[in-house]
């Protein structure tokens, strides 16, 4: 989530045309906090409005990030993630194309048959992962479901969040790659004061320290997000 936060307030900065941040993790999704949007329109609240939702104007209902991200939140209760349906996705990423020209949504961890549809009608999946035993292993377990969903010609990017220097975490990079049959596309490296300080003020992270190692590597993940002219998903762990 603060990778999706973070890129979208990115994008919005470099003028890459309408951007907004949809938070469909219905039961943890803390996009809006991130970011300090409290007035955000939330995902049940769109349920509750009833009606088309591939009718409802989004570009001007969505309150924005002051960096101009417009944010659409995760419910302020938990609600079932099968709440959500594969035909409500349907309408409300076809809202999304049609109002903003990059949309990142933020996914539960969960399989269902809504999110396997949005991850069928992304232009890339964004898969985070950590450098740890147990992480490694839900990669795996990830992309073979993709594999076997028939997802694995969407283009995918995988990203190690939070590595700390020197292997402090005990696995290697390398282990962990060939562990998982691939290499990892980015690297974002461990500064979890910088990234809490940006959280708890609602800004970018060059709002807190520019030029930062933490800065540089989101900036890179944007830089693949960016080519994508409408949809790209970020999932798994965060």
């Amino acid at each position: 989530t603060s990778l999706a936060a973070q890129a979208a307030v990115m994008l919005a900065g470099r003028g890459a045309g309408g951007v907004c941040l949809a938070d469909l993790d219905v039961q943890m999704g803390a996009a809006a906090l991130y970011l300090d949007v409290g007035d955000a329109v939330t995902i049940s609240q769109v349920l509750a409005a009833g009606g088309a939702v591939e009718e409802m104007l989004f570009a001007s209902s969505l309150p924005a990030h002051r960096s101009g991200a417009a944010v659409l939140g995760a419910p302020q209760e938990m609600m079932p993630v099968e709440a959500l349906s594969p035909a409500l996705v349907d309408g409300l990423m076809a809202a999304l194309r049609r109002d903003f020209e990059t949309t990142l949504v933020d996914l539960p961890t969960v399989w269902t048959a809504w999110t396997n549809r949005l991850l069928r009608q992304s232009q890339r999946i964004v898969l985070v992962t950590r450098l740890s035993v147990s992480h490694v292993h839900l990669v795996r377990r990830q992309l073979h479901m993709l594999a076997a969903q028939r997802l694995d010609d969407v283009p995918l990017t995988l990203v190690c969040n939070q590595v700390e220097p020197d292997s402090a975490s005990g696995l290697s990079l390398k282990a962990a790659e060939q562990a998982i049959g691939r290499n990892f596309d980015l690297v974002i490296p461990e500064d979890r004061k910088l990234m809490h300080q940006a959280i708890n003020q609602g800004v970018a992270l060059g709002a807190v320290r520019r030029g930062s190692k933490l800065e540089a590597a989101i900036g890179r993940l944007t830089e693949t997000l960016a080519p994508a002219p409408k949809l790209a998903v970020a999932q798994a762990g965060r």
